[in-house]
């Protein structure tokens, strides 16, 4: 019988479902589809960012291919959406003789047509993320601007959030952020910024002191 690592992957800017119910609902689709092809299988399960690939799970399987003739997932997109990290993989498959099996088919890295598929969804994958990548920061900055902060992510320094979700100026905060943009709008370099901010004892929320390409963010972020 062959052997499956069956690979799940929950992105967390997947708030449509609780967390619990979504990786459940792609779990049983996957255990289902290696039942329906009679395989034997591991399971790896995670919660990470598509872009990471130092992810601990993908990278535990990876470490173990020789032991599988498949790897099973809901669509290679949850592998990755990077074409480079994509094609990493694909050739990693290549050389453990490895298939990929999702509910919409199969892929067999023999076969020139399923090479040509791969090579087209890795395009695509990439080319769908930065969509949603843009379609994620014009919410927002929508959202920003009449004075939401319903989304996740860290608020930003200079604010905070009310039990309404919407941003306040954070008084302390804000004192660091009027002397940086004063600065850089009395012509002085993001370093010159970063040190009298330093001089003058301000830090950012961790705790640490300021740096160049930290200001620069803060000073051309449209949130």
């Amino acid at each position: 019988m062959s052997i499956a690592a069956i690979y799940s992957r929950l992105s967390r800017n997947e708030t449509e479902l609780d967390d619990r119910e979504l990786m459940s609902n792609h779990r049983r689709a996957l255990i289902k589809l290696c039942e329906r092809e009679n395989l034997k299988y591991d399971l790896y399960e995670e919660v990470a960012s598509s872009t990471d690939y130092s992810r601990e799970q993908l990278n535990l399987m990876l470490d173990r291919l020789d032991l599988y003739d498949y790897v099973v997932c809901m669509d290679i997109d949850r592998l990755s959406r990077s074409e480079a990290d994509l094609l990493d993989l694909k050739q990693k498959f290549i050389i453990n003789d490895i298939k990929i099996l999702t509910p919409n088919g199969e892929i067999n890295f023999q076969n020139d047509s399923s090479n040509l598929v791969f090579s087209f969804s890795a395009m695509l994958s990439e080319y769908e993320h930065s969509q949603i990548k843009k379609r994620f920061m014009r919410g927002k900055i929508s959202a920003v601007e009449k004075g939401k902060f319903s989304f996740g992510g860290k608020i930003p320094i200079g604010y905070t959030k009310n039990e309404d979700g919407r941003l306040e100026i954070h008084p302390e905060e804000s004192k660091i952020i009027q002397l940086l943009y004063d600065l850089v709008h009395a012509g002085h370099s993001h370093a010159y910024v970063c040190k009298q901010l330093d001089l003058l004892g301000y830090r950012s929320r961790s705790g640490r002191t300021f740096v160049s390409s930290r200001a620069c963010c803060i000073i051309t972020s449209e949130i």
